[in-house]
């Protein structure tokens, strides 16, 4: 028998009164992944010839929480923020991120400000020393993940980019 030409497999079940074999995520299995499974039976005659190999999938979840956003840029008028993709997908691609905001006192409300694929974006309009609270969620074709932990960013009171001024001190 040419043993390098068959897959390996490792014995995840050794018993009797088994009924059924399940694959869940609570036995180490992972979501969205196809595996492959083969039976042997084993009694007093001896042990019979391993199945044929069988293959069988999990089913996909949501994805896991994505980072917390990160304060990428801030200036005068506008922040921008980052996040990271999460760290499991579910087993389905990850294909959108919903951006809530904050903005002003706590409790506020949240709403959406960004839906799409990318994991940043930069957001106009900011007013000076105003609080602005930002959390993002992931979604794949299952469904979306929970949000994230809550960035807050007060908003720039100072001059943008590299524009000039001058400060004038009088003295009496």
């Amino acid at each position: 028998m040419l043993d390098w030409l068959i897959p390996r497999f490792c014995i995840c079940f050794d018993g009797s009164n088994i009924q059924a074999l399940t694959l869940t995520t609570s036995s180490h299995a992972r979501p969205g992944v196809e595996y492959t499974a083969r039976v042997s039976a084993e009694n007093k005659a001896g042990t019979s010839d391993w199945s044929e190999p069988i293959s069988v999938s999990t089913q996909a979840t949501v994805p896991s929480v994505p980072s917390e956003p990160l304060c990428s840029s801030i200036g005068f008028g506008f922040v921008g923020v980052t996040w990271a993709a999460p760290a499991e997908t579910g087993g389905s691609e990850v294909t959108s991120y919903t951006l809530e905001l904050e903005e002003g006192p706590e409790g506020a409300g949240f709403i959406a400000k960004y839906n799409g694929p990318n994991t940043g974006y930069i957001l106009q309009g900011v007013k000076p020393l105003l609080p602005y609270r930002f959390r993002v969620k992931a979604g794949n074709a299952v469904g979306w993940s929970h949000f994230s932990s809550v960035l807050e960013v007060v908003g720039s009171c100072g001059a943008s980019g590299t524009q000039e001024f001058q400060t004038r001190v009088a003295f009496l």
